[in-house]
């Protein structure tokens, strides 16, 4: 049997970012078409419209623009938390803890914070089952794996604080 070389802290948070992208992105469509019979290129046309305009681009460019941003974003989340969890003790252990919490803090981060700075701005009302619905989302996809993900880099996370 091989030993696998551990992965760096850049080669870890870079994978988990796209891997809670892909999640992300996945799940958020599956609801969409679910909940509204729609295809799933309007999740991305709809993350594009946060910075621009409808009909600044064609709509398979929309859609790619879109898609690009939702990866950045998710990168950006993991990012944050990776970044943090070096300093913070207390986010480096028990991610079945810290990532359900984690996965909140960006459901209200971005849907009582970014979003209405953005051309979508705030939510016309609020729905107590749809809030849930995306929040679930976020916790399963973004906020686990993130803390697994940081959680990887040694069993402790310790190995984080050196680089």
């Amino acid at each position: 049997m091989t030993q696998r070389t551990p992965r760096s802290f850049m080669q870890t948070l870079l994978l988990t970012g796209l891997v809670v992208g892909l999640l992300d992105g996945t799940a958020a469509s599956i609801q969409y078409v679910a909940k509204t019979g729609n295809t799933p290129d309007r999740v991305f046309s709809y993350i594009a419209g946060a910075l621009f305009a409808p009909g600044t681009f064609g709509p398979a460019t929309t859609v790619v623009v879109g898609s690009l941003m939702h990866l950045s974003i998710a990168m950006g989340w993991t990012t944050l938390f990776f970044f943090v969890a070096r300093r913070v003790a207390l986010l480096r252990g028990q991610p079945l803890v810290v990532g359900p919490l984690y996965g909140l803090f960006v459901w209200a981060m971005m849907n009582r914070v970014l979003v209405p700075l953005t051309h979508i701005g705030p939510p016309k009302t609020f729905n107590l089952s749809s809030a849930a619905q995306a929040a679930a989302i976020l916790v399963v996809c973004i906020g686990i794996p993130v803390a697994f993900g940081f959680r990887t880099l040694t069993r402790d996370g310790s190995e984080a604080l050196a680089t």
